[in-house]
Formats: C-alpha cells, sequence, structure tokens
C-alpha cells in the first residue's frame, strides 16, 4: 500500500511539474506578447506627439499668411469696386431706358 501511494505520489508530482513548466511557457509568451504591444503602444504615443507638433506648425504658418484683420481692407476694397461697377451698368440701363 506505502508503495501504491508512493508511485501516486509522483506520478502526481511528475503531472504538477508538467503543469507548472506548461504555465511557465504560457507566462513567458504572454510576458513577450505584453511587451511588443507596449512597445508598439509608446511608439504610437511618439508618432501621436510628432503629429500634434507637426499639427501646431501648420496652423503657425496658416494664421502667418492672411489673417482677418489684414483681409478685412482687401475686402472692403473689392466691395466697393463690384459696387462701383454695378451702379455704372443699372445707370447705363435706366440710360437707355429714360431716352427711349
Amino acid at each position: 500500500m506505502a508503495n501504491q501511494d508512493e508511485n501516486e505520489f509522483r506520478g502526481f508530482k511528475q503531472e504538477t511539474q508538467i503543469k507548472i513548466e506548461s504555465i511557465k511557457e504560457k507566462l513567458t509568451i504572454l510576458n513577450d506578447n505584453f511587451n511588443d504591444q507596449l512597445e508598439r503602444t509608446i511608439e504610437t504615443e511618439k508618432d501621436m506627439v510628432r503629429l500634434d507638433g507637426a499639427i501646431k506648425s501648420i496652423k503657425e504658418r496658416i494664421e502667418q499668411l492672411v489673417s482677418k484683420d489684414e483681409f478685412s481692407p482687401i475686402r472692403a476694397l473689392v466691395y466697393g469696386m463690384v459696387g462701383m461697377a454695378l451702379t455704372g451698368v443699372l445707370s447705363a440701363v435706366l440710360a437707355k431706358i429714360i431716352t427711349k
């Protein structure tokens, strides 16, 4: 009976060692996958920081090109010229109608 118990214990011990090794292998794989994912996440965050900087520099360049304050006088000038041209055309049409 003691011999049978000893054999069962050895068998149980071997099965336990096999399971422990299997768990260790799975943990190693999970750790490797986690580290890979962490590296990719860090790279993505670095890319996002670079993109944010690029977007800010593009916004600054756009603001330097033409501001609304600089555009307002040009707009007033163009509207004035278009108004004068339309007034001239309307005056000519009215002159033709009145002289007939």
